[in-house]
């Protein structure tokens, strides 16, 4: 319910006034950390004509997620985690939204992984979403992200698995070095995750 508010009510991913010229028209979009899929129906709904790919680990999640995809045949889904990888990892289940890559104490399964670098190939994206709980440090640090096929990405950096003291400062950092120089950051609700957009 706390993420259907603040994607419903509260525009947690209206784009910053800098971008929204950027996202006319039906768009390719790549949902990274799907969960249930309600980022995905706000862009369904936002940008009529549009395509979505999800990804989503968590066994739970994606019963759900299935059902939520169903009827939109723009819709493609794929239940997986999404790495600089393709090794299937430990995931933590059962907890709903904040499903992360597992940790020693974690109830956790094994899930198939897909390397995003790989996923995308050639194809190119208009906006890329990813909110994968710490997930994202992996990506974010990869030589490869400099030449990943997409303009604008929104996400939420984490603390969890940040291998530097200030996530903010790094996930901005990471972006820059990749191209992504335009950024705009969320007014931090949390010290431990932020959203943030950033295009080339």
């Amino acid at each position: 319910m706390d993420i259907l508010a603040e994607i419903f009510t509260e525009g947690s991913y209206q784009p910053p006034t800098p971008v929204e010229p950027l996202l006319r028209g039906p768009l390719r979009i790549l949902d990274l950390g799907a969960n249930v899929g309600l980022f995905a129906l706000y862009a369904l709904q936002r940008w009529l004509g549009s395509t979505v790919q999800s990804f989503e680990p968590d066994p739970g999640n994606y019963a759900v997620l299935e059902r939520t995809a169903a009827p939109h045949r723009r819709w493609r889904i794929h239940e997986a985690a999404v790495s600089n990888h393709a090794r299937p990892i430990r995931f933590a289940v059962g907890q709903y939204a904040e499903g992360r890559a597992a940790v020693e104490e974690d109830d956790s399964t094994t899930v198939p992984c897909a390397d995003l670098f790989s996923f995308v190939g050639a194809q190119r994206f208009d906006l890329i979403k990813m909110d994968i709980e710490g997930g994202e440090w992996p990506i974010l640090t990869d030589p490869r992200l400099a030449r990943l096929p997409a303009r604008v990405l929104v996400m939420e950096w984490h603390e969890h698995r940040c291998p530097h003291a200030s996530p903010r400062a790094y996930a901005a950092d990471l972006l820059a070095a990749a191209g992504f120089a335009h950024q705009w950051h969320e007014p931090s609700r949390f010290p431990s995750n932020g959203l943030l957009w950033a295009w080339r």
